[in-house]
């Protein structure tokens, strides 16, 4: 269940399961939680779906089409790895203030 709260942040050193169950209890009514639980509901039904659809396919697939696949995957990583920019620095700083 979505919950939209980390106990990681520095400073916060609490148990995820405690900080979870709190926000799901304070907030478990309301026409959000429903909403995002609802959307939980449909992504996993669609995951498991393809998750379906991708085994029947691989059960489907010979040796040689799936040494084909891995080929032509790895010639796609390759070609992406070539054009990555690696020459900058990216930094994030979340200074938001909530607390459970």
């Amino acid at each position: 269940v979505f919950t939209g709260v980390t106990a990681n942040k520095a400073g916060m050193g609490a148990d995820k399961a405690l900080v979870s169950q709190f926000v799901y209890e304070r907030s478990r009514g309301s026409k959000y939680t429903q909403r995002m639980e609802d959307l939980d509901t449909r992504q996993h039904g669609r995951a498991e779906a393809m998750a379906v659809e991708l085994r029947a396919q691989d059960a489907r697939m010979t040796p040689v089409e799936h040494a084909a696949e891995e080929q032509r995957a790895a010639a796609l990583l390759h070609a992406l790895e070539a054009k990555r920019d690696l020459s900058r620095t990216h930094c994030v700083v979340d200074m938001d203030m909530f607390y459970a």
